[in-house]
């Protein structure tokens, strides 16, 4: 299959924080960059980066610590297995005010064990950083909360940088097309793609997404998604399409991080 029809739309992803826990999902009109995603995983407040409580959280919206809850609303929540052998993505329902509920009680152990050894040094106890804006979200009020029914979308790995999901009894396939490894172009001028993968149904083999990060990008700049619609494409909505190509993008980026420090682990051992 080639990349022959032109993309209907494009999303510039966007990198943050030291290390890229922060993705931004921004318009490529020039005239119009607005954000329309902005993807925390995991969240600033969660310290352990283990399967069981790793979480990625979707703000429908722009930086969440620039913007108020109303601008930047949480409306969904990822959640992965084991080596991301499966992912979950939940949205819809509740999600804000559980994702709020999960956040204040992380702050209040954390305020508490803090306050024990200032309490031991004679110093003041700090209070609790929650803002109106938070507890409101924590009772339900306001966006996030009865956007209708919850819905879950399981991505599963199916071989080697393959993930399929299933959204109205349709199949569809996320499968990286080309990856050249870090050190092979370090200080050459190739202009290839560091990764490119795209997004197939199954059924008729038809290109929906593509996403591409190339070499010697500028800035946070990492990478495009491009959309490719047709009749059927309001069986599978947007943010779907957003959400599981985050996912795909960030298990294949954990999973080589993580083979690069099992490396380093085991050349220090052998007294490399």
């Amino acid at each position: 299959m080639e990349f022959q029809s032109p993309a209907t739309k494009t999303y510039l992803i966007h990198a943050h924080g030291s290390k890229s826990t922060e993705y931004q999902f921004t318009s490529s009109d020039p005239a119009s960059p607005i954000t329309h995603y902005y993807i925390l995983a995991p969240p600033k407040y969660q310290p352990d980066p283990g399967h069981k409580k790793w979480q990625g959280i979707i703000h429908s919206g722009g930086d969440p610590k620039t913007h108020t809850l109303a601008e930047s609303p949480i409306t969904g929540r990822m959640t992965r297995a084991t080596w991301w052998k499966k992912i979950y993505i939940e949205t819809g329902g509740a999600i804000q005010r559980e994702v709020k509920t999960d956040e204040k009680a992380v702050k209040v152990k954390n305020m508490r064990r803090s306050n024990k050894v200032r309490k031991a040094f004679c110093m003041r106890p700090k209070p609790l950083e929650w803002t109106a804006e938070d507890e409101s979200a924590l009772q339900g009020v306001g966006v996030g909360e009865g956007e209708g029914e919850r819905e879950r979308v399981v991505m599963v790995h199916t071989g080697h940088r393959k993930y399929e999901f299933e959204v109205a009894g349709v199949k569809y396939r996320w499968t990286g097309t080309k990856l050249h490894s870090g050190w092979f172009v370090r200080g050459t001028k190739l202009n290839g793609f560091a990764i490119s993968v795209k997004l197939v149904r199954l059924e008729d083999k038809k290109l929906i997404a593509s996403y591409q990060k190339r070499y010697h990008m500028c800035g946070s700049l990492t990478g495009y998604l491009h959309f490719y619609t047709d009749e059927k494409s309001e069986i599978l909505p947007e943010t779907v399409i957003v959400h599981t190509a985050f996912g795909m993008i960030r298990a294949e980026k954990q999973k080589r991080d993580t083979i690069w420090e099992i490396l380093g682990e085991i050349g220090e051992n052998a007294g490399g």
